[in-house]
């Protein structure tokens, strides 16, 4: 089962810390330069996924560009161990908080995406811990890319699929946890891989918190908007 290194998993962290402590930065700057700037709270995926990427150079094999909906662009990430060849991609776990079950229109890729892992995923149903109360929202995506990723699975150049999600205090603000999943095409349940929550600990990447003050007064959104974000009325945050 192919699972991050200490020098990825480190990346991946750092990757997420700074590419939020420069999201936190860009909000400021706005706040004071913008008579209106919630808009830049849909950036934070953006942060994060370009400073991922930025860790990760020559301790992966790549990152590509892939998009969402019409305009929504975000990076997937290609690491091997062993034999196995994996993807993830990066998401707050706030957004991974609606069911496959749900009466919501949902779009199949992200359902095709996971069934990468139906040749193996069975085991994690009696060995892996499930994380609970977390589920995920599905995507919609390019027809090109999508064909050309189901051509790279078919000819079996990806053996699994895994999403790194991070999760924040939704009072501080603050990344609490982060973890390596696999999607379940079947059960629809999200199963632990890898629990990179540690390495928080390590990481040079230092967030004061006063850093945190400009979104304090903002919630994290559990919608089914594209970003996993809700921007508040300008008039909320003092602008």
């Amino acid at each position: 089962m192919g699972t991050l290194n200490e020098f990825q998993a480190q990346a991946v962290v750092d990757g997420i810390l700074e590419g939020y402590k420069n999201y936190l930065d860009e909000r400021r700057q706005k706040k004071e330069e913008l008579r209106v700037s919630a808009g830049y709270a849909f950036t934070k995926g953006n942060h994060i996924d370009d400073t991922i990427a930025k860790k990760l150079q020559g301790l992966i094999e790549e990152d590509t560009l892939a998009k969402a909906g019409e305009s929504w662009e975000y990076l997937q990430f290609t690491f091997s161990e062993n034999d196995d060849t994996c993807l993830f991609i990066v998401k707050n776990v706030h957004r991974l908080n609606r069911t496959f079950q749900s009466s919501h229109k949902q779009s199949r890729y992200l359902v095709d995406l996971a069934m990468i892992n139906n040749s193996w995923i069975e085991e994690l149903r009696t060995k892996q811990v499930k994380m609970d109360d977390i589920t995920i929202q599905l995507q919609f995506f390019d027809f090109e890319e999508k064909e050309n990723l189901e051509k790279r699975i078919s000819e079996g150049a990806i053996s699994k699929f895994y999403i790194v999600t991070y999760e924040t205090d939704q009072v501080t603000k603050k990344v609490t946890k982060i973890e390596l999943v696999a999607p379940d095409a079947q059960t629809r349940e999200l199963h632990l891989i890898q629990n990179l929550t540690p390495y928080l600990a390590t990481s040079r990447i230092v967030i004061e918190d006063e850093e945190y003050s400009v979104i304090s007064n903002e919630g994290e959104f559990v919608g089914t908007d594209d970003y996993g974000y809700t921007a508040p009325a300008e008039e909320e945050t003092g602008n």
